[in-house]
């Protein structure tokens, strides 16, 4: 199914804001984009009124999906009432039930809800206008409506998200990935915590009472307890840069609408990169009992291990930028291997099932092809 993605997916976001707010002429003039001058729009009574009269964005998009209150789907007499809800990536159910307030009072505005057509409530994300959700905004619309007006309420948002990204601007610099100064103190705090832990751990291992992990010998029970503190560093750093970015980031902005990047990404961008890994572990000795010659022998500390404490922002060690090197070339290898890997095991796939068909009964039958050989005189 076709959906929107990336730049309409932050358009949408954007649009549909809390702070987003139009006057009359603004918003006949976005009207106009999303149509090809033939549609009838007729503007809901606005959401302020004084002192000025200002419709909000949700109100926008709910004309999008039904200019006027008669509005009917395209190829049939069905009303086009669209009545559809689901939460966005921001949503959390824990926290809504341990506060016992609904669902439609999201803080983040992250649960979006459709009745007959208008947004009540909630940012529009991948999860609505995006593929795979059986709640989605397309999808509700192609099973309740049909496929013509699906289509034409999609080409609408295109239009009026690629009009709007290209009169308000959406870019980002240097200024969007600088670490703040509790971004820097969280991963301060974190690191020590964790280089604390690690140190611990490393001189039980050496005097052989470290406790072991079920299934594991002592080494391998080593590298899981340092891997699982490790980790907990790059999502500590991940959730102060996330909750300490301005709320117009536009890095935030992208992640939080799901247009394009994670946290993770932020985090590697604003933070730390994090643990380096190869095939699921920690970067093994491959130079004579050490990763790189310039770390001890049998060394165990998370740097020697390929643990990068550096983010892009600040820029990575040649020893950090060695181990983020190692695990790129692990992904390229990966990609082009499983591609063949992937190809010649479907072929072999088709070429075992290709005597089989279904018969009238219902039963699969093998189909057997008998060549009558003729001899040649």
């Amino acid at each position: 199914m076709v959906t929107a993605t990336q730049d309409f997916l932050t358009g949408s976001y954007l649009i549909t804001r809390k702070n987003t707010f139009f006057h009359e002429a603004q918003m006949r003039n976005y009207c106009s984009f999303c149509c090809d001058g033939l549609d009838y729009f007729e503007l809901p009574p606005p959401a302020i009124v004084k002192p000025m009269r200002l419709w909000t964005g949700k109100q926008l998009f709910t004309l999008l999906i039904r200019p006027s209150p008669h509005s009917k789907a395209l190829t049939s007499e069905v009303d086009l009432l669209i009545n559809t809800e689901l939460g966005e990536s921001q949503y959390e159910k824990k926290t809504d039930k341990d506060l016992r307030r609904g669902r439609h009072m999201c803080p983040q505005d992250s649960y979006v809800c459709f009745r007959n057509s208008e947004l009540m409530c909630g940012c529009l994300g991948k999860a609505t206008l995006g593929a795979g959700n059986k709640n989605g905004l397309f999808y509700t619309m192609l099973r309740d409506c049909d496929a013509e007006t699906a289509a034409d309420r999609m080409t609408r948002l295109a239009k009026l998200c690629s009009r709007w990204m290209g009169l308000h601007g959406f870019t980002f610099g240097v200024e969007d990935v600088m670490p703040t100064a509790d971004i820097t103190e969280a991963k301060a705090k974190a690191m020590r915590t964790a280089n604390s832990k690690c140190a611990d751990l490393i001189a039980l291992y050496k005097k052989g009472t470290l406790e072991r992990v079920p299934g594991c010998d002592l080494e391998l029970s080593l590298e899981q307890m340092i891997g699982k503190e490790l980790d907990g560093v790059r999502n500590e750093v991940s959730s102060a840069a996330k909750g300490a970015l301005h709320y117009d980031n536009k890095v935030l902005i992208m992640a939080l609408c799901k247009s394009k990047g994670s946290n993770d990404n932020i985090s590697q961008m604003i933070g730390c990169l994090g643990q380096q890994k190869l095939g699921g572990a920690r970067i093994p000795n491959g130079f004579i009992g050490r990763t790189l010659p310039h770390f001890e022998i049998n060394s165990k500390d998370p740097p020697a291990k390929g643990f990068i404490s550096n983010s892009f922002y600040t820029g990575l060690s040649p020893t950090e930028f060695f181990m983020h090197t190692m695990t790129g070339r692990e992904g390229l290898v990966d990609t082009a291997v499983k591609t063949a890997e992937c190809g010649y095991m479907a072929r072999r796939l088709m070429k075992a099932l290709e005597d089989l068909s279904i018969a009238y009964d219902e039963t699969v039958r093998v189909v057997s092809i008998t060549l009558q050989l003729t001899p040649f005189i």
